[in-house]
C-alpha cells in the first residue's frame, strides 16, 4: 500500500490524498484524467479491497471511458463487476461496441439486457441500429424498433433511413422516412443524402426544397449531402451562395462546392473557392488537384502534398492518375504507378480503374490491359475504362470483344458501357454493329435513358443509317434538345447539311427544345455547303437568343465565316470572343481561327491567333500543328520545319492518321508510321512509287521535300 501511494505521489498528489482520507471512488474517477489503464487497475485494486463495490452511475463513467477507446476487455469486465446494471450501464457499452463496428457483440449484449428485464430505450436502439452491416440486420433490427414503439421517432428513423440507403434499399428508406412522426432536419438530412448516394439526385433536390419550405434549419452537412447531387452549376452556385449567407462554409463544405464546380467543369470557380480556404485539409488538395488545367498542374500540386508530408489517400491518387493523358506524361504517370504500388494503394479498384484510364487516354492500350488483368477485384468502372480505351484509339474489335467478356463475368453493362461501345461501333462505320447494340439496348432496358437514345441516334448516323436515326428521333414523345442535337449531328455526318437546315427550320416552329449545340451543328452545316447567306442567318439568330455567347456557338461562327470565305466577317467574330479567358475552350476558338486562316492564307492573322493559343496552352500540340500547315501552305517551309522540330524536343506529337477498309468480313486498320501490318513492306513500297511520281510534278516537289524521311526509315524497318 505505501509502495502503492508513493509511486502515485510522483504522478498526481491530489489522487494520493483522495485514497488516504478513503475516498475511492473519487481517486477511480480521477485516474480515467490520466490516461494510464494501468493506474486505473491498480486503484480500483484498492477500491475493491477496502470494501467498496461498484454501482450503476461509477461504472457507467469507467465502461464509458474505455468503451471510447476500444478497450472493450476492461469495459466488459467492470460490467460484470457492477451490482445491478441499469439501461444507461448497458447503453455506455452498447455505444461503444456500435462505433467500433462489432455486431455480434452488440446483438449479444442486447439479449443480456432482455433476459435481466431491462427495458431498452432510445439510445440502446440506436447502438443496434448503428451496428447493421447487412439488410437483414436493418429489417430485424428495424422491426424490434417498432414492436418496441420507438419506429417512428426521428432519433432512430435516421440511422435506419441511413443504413437503408447505403444497402441500396431506397425504398425501404423511403417508406420510414414518410411514416416518422416526428421528422426534424437530422432525418431530412439522412434522406437527402440517402438519394445522393443511389444516385436519385432529382429526388434528393425535392426532398431538400420541401425541408426548406417547412422551414427546417438548414446546416452545412444538409448543404454538403445536397450538393453532391448536384450537376447544374447554376443550382451549385445557389447553393453556393446560400452557404456563404449564412456563415456555414466549413472545411467540409468547402470541399463539397469544390467538387460540385469540378463535375460541372468550372474548373476556375473551384480555384477560387479553394483559395478562400484558410487552413486546406487533404480533401481540399485532392479537389484541387481535380481541377487542375492540366497534367502538369496535378503532378505539380501532388508534388507539393508529399514534401510538405500530407498523408495521401486513394481519392487523392486516384485525381492525379486522372488528369495524366499523353505520351509526354507517361513517365511521371509510371512513378505514380510505383508509388501506388509502395503504398499498398494498388490493391484499391478505383486505383486500378484510374490506371487503366490514364493508359487508355496515353495511346498504350496494351498497359491499360496488362493493369485490367492484374486487378485483383474489377467493377463496372473498370471493364467501362477498358472499353471506352479501346474506343477511343480505334480497337473496335477488341472493345466488342471485351463487351462480350464483360457479359460472360455476369458483370452487368450500364449506359456509361453502351456508351462506349456505341462510340466504337460509330468509329466501325458497320450498320451490322449498329442494329446489333441497338438489339442489346432494348434487351437491357436502356433504351428510357434519354442519354442512351441521343447516342443511337447519332450512331446510325454515323453507320450509313440516317433513316433510322430519323425513325428513333420521331418516335420519341417528349423530344429534349439532346435528341434534336442527336439528329442534327447525325445529319452533318452523314453529309445531308441541306437536311439540318431544314430540321433546325421545322425544330424552330414546333417549339422544340434548343440549345448552344443545336446554333453550332447547325452552323457546321452552313460552312459545310459554303452557304453564307443561311450562315448569317443562324448567326443573327444566335445574337437574338444570346446564344452567341457560349464558347462553342462563337468557333463554329468563326469556323463557317471562314468556309464560307467571308474573312472579313471571321475577323471581326474572331475579336469578339473572349481571348483572354484561360478556359480551354477559348484556346480552342483560337484553333479554329488558325484553321480558317490556313484555308484563307491570311498568314499574319493565324500567326497572331496560334500565338495566344500557345500563351494559354504552350503543350497544346494543335497549335503547333496548325501553325506548321499555315507556314506550309504559304511556302514557308524554313518556318513549319523549325515548329515540328519543337514538338519533337517537347515530345508533342501528332495523332496519327488512321483509314480502314473491309474485307471477307475483316477490318483492316492503317495508322501513319504503322509496322505492325503483316503487309507494311509492300505497303510502304507502293508508297514510295507514289512519293517517285510527285517528286517528278515540280508544284509538287518542295511539298514532298518538306516531308519527313518517315517512308525510307520504314523500309529499313521492314527488311529493306
Amino acid at each position: 500500500m505505501k509502495r502503492l501511494v508513493n509511486s502515485l505521489s510522483v504522478q498526481k498528489p491530489s489522487i494520493e490524498t483522495l485514497i488516504t482520507q478513503n475516498h475511492h471512488p473519487r481517486a477511480l474517477k480521477y485516474s480515467l484524467s490520466l490516461f494510464s489503464p494501468i493506474l486505473t487497475d491498480q486503484i480500483y485494486s484498492v477500491f475493491i479491497k477496502n470494501g467498496h463495490s461498484l454501482d450503476p452511475l461509477l461504472s457507467t463513467t469507467l465502461i464509458s471511458h474505455f468503451s471510447k477507446i476500444g478497450d472493450f476487455s476492461r469495459a466488459f469486465s467492470f460490467l460484470f463487476d457492477t451490482r445491478n446494471p441499469d439501461i444507461i450501464t448497458y447503453n455506455a457499452l452498447l455505444s461503444g461496441l456500435a462505433r467500433f463496428r462489432l455486431p455480434g457483440s452488440v446483438y449479444v449484449l442486447f439479449d443480456q439486457l432482455r433476459h435481466q428485464g431491462l427495458k431498452p430505450d432510445s439510445f440502446t436502439l440506436s447502438s443496434l441500429v448503428k451496428a447493421c452491416e447487412s439488410l437483414e440486420e436493418n429489417e430485424i433490427v428495424h422491426g424490434v424498433c417498432l414492436r418496441l414503439g420507438f419506429g417512428c421517432g426521428a432519433y432512430l428513423v435516421s440511422g435506419l433511413v441511413e443504413n437503408y440507403s447505403k444497402i441500396g434499399d431506397i425504398v425501404s428508406a423511403e417508406k420510414c422516412f414518410r411514416e416518422c412522426l416526428g421528422v426534424d432536419n437530422v432525418v431530412y438530412t439522412a434522406m437527402v443524402c440517402g438519394y445522393v448516394w443511389n444516385g436519385e439526385f432529382e429526388k434528393s433536390k425535392g426532398v431538400f426544397m420541401e425541408m426548406s419550405g417547412f422551414g427546417f434549419e438548414l446546416n452545412e452537412f444538409t448543404l454538403t449531402s445536397v450538393t453532391g447531387a448536384l450537376f447544374d452549376v447554376k443550382e451549385g452556385e445557389q447553393i453556393h451562395a446560400f452557404g456563404v449567407k449564412m456563415g456555414l462554409l466549413s472545411n467540409h463544405l468547402n470541399n463539397a462546392v469544390m467538387n460540385m464546380y469540378v463535375r460541372c467543369a468550372k474548373f476556375f470557380d473551384a480555384v477560387k473557392v479553394f483559395d478562400e480556404i484558410t487552413d486546406p485539409d487533404v480533401v481540399s488538395w485532392t479537389e484541387r488537384i481535380g481541377a487542375a488545367s492540366d497534367g502538369v498542374e496535378a503532378l505539380e500540386l501532388f508534388k507539393f502534398l508529399i514534401f510538405n508530408g500530407f498523408e495521401i489517400n486513394e481519392y487523392t491518387m486516384t485525381n492525379v492518375l486522372s488528369a495524366i493523358s499523353g505520351e509526354r506524361l507517361l513517365k511521371p504517370g509510371k512513378q505514380i504507378q510505383g508509388f501506388c504500388y509502395k503504398a499498398g494503394f494498388f490493391e484499391m479498384v478505383s486505383i486500378g480503374n484510374a490506371l487503366v484510364t490514364m493508359y487508355g487516354k496515353s495511346g498504350k492500350i496494351d498497359d491499360a490491359r496488362r493493369i485490367f488483368d492484374d486487378m485483383i477485384c474489377r467493377d463496372s468502372v473498370s471493364w467501362n475504362s477498358l472499353i471506352a480505351g479501346c474506343s477511343e484509339n480505334g480497337s473496335v474489335d477488341q472493345a466488342i470483344e471485351l463487351f462480350k467478356h464483360m457479359r460472360d463475368f455476369s458483370v452487368q453493362p450500364n449506359n456509361y458501357t453502351m456508351a462506349s461501345i456505341l462510340d466504337a461501333v460509330s468509329n466501325s462505320k458497320s450498320p451490322k454493329l449498329a442494329m446489333q447494340s441497338h438489339s442489346h439496348i432494348i434487351k437491357v432496358g436502356f433504351l428510357s435513358d434519354d442519354s442512351m437514345v441521343s447516342c443511337l441516334i447519332t450512331t446510325y448516323g454515323k453507320c450509313n443509317g440516317i433513316n433510322e436515326s430519323k425513325r428513333i428521333f420521331y418516335e420519341i414523345d417528349r423530344k429534349q434538345a439532346s435528341h434534336v442535337n442527336a439528329l442534327a449531328s447525325a445529319l452533318v455526318f452523314a453529309g445531308c447539311h441541306a437536311d439540318v437546315l431544314e430540321f433546325f427550320r421545322n425544330v424552330r416552329s414546333s417549339y422544340a427544345e434548343v440549345d448552344s449545340s443545336t446554333f453550332s451543328i447547325t452552323l457546321k452545316a452552313c460552312g459545310a455547303m459554303t452557304d453564307l447567306g443561311h450562315g448569317r442567318s443562324i448567326h443573327s439568330l444566335a445574337l437574338k437568343t444570346r446564344f452567341d455567347q457560349d464558347s462553342f456557338v462563337e468557333s463554329a461562327v468563326i469556323d463557317m465565316y471562314c468556309k464560307c470565305g467571308s474573312i472579313e466577317d471571321a475577323e471581326k467574330a474572331f475579336r469578339n470572343t473572349s481571348t483572354d479567358n484561360l478556359v480551354a475552350w477559348n484556346a480552342m476558338i483560337m484553333g479554329y481561327a488558325q484553321q480558317a486562316c490556313n484555308i484563307c492564307g491570311n498568314v499574319d492573322l493565324g500567326k497572331v491567333a496560334a500565338s495566344k493559343l500557345l500563351e494559354l496552352e504552350p503543350d497544346n500540340e494543335s497549335a503547333y500543328i496548325l501553325l506548321s500547315n499555315l507556314y506550309a501552305s504559304a511556302g514557308m517551309w524554313n518556318a513549319a520545319g523549325n515548329l515540328r522540330k519543337e514538338m519533337k524536343e517537347k515530345l508533342l506529337r501528332k495523332e496519327p492518321g488512321s483509314s480502314w477498309i473491309q474485307v471477307g468480313g475483316s477490318t483492316y486498320y492503317f495508322f501513319a508510321g504503322d509496322t505492325l501490318h503483316p503487309q507494311s513492306k509492300e505497303i510502304y513500297k507502293e508508297l514510295m512509287k507514289l512519293y517517285e511520281q510527285m517528286l517528278a510534278s515540280p508544284e509538287l516537289e518542295k511539298l514532298v521535300l518538306f516531308l519527313d524521311d518517315s517512308i525510307g526509315s520504314h523500309l529499313d524497318l521492314c527488311g529493306n
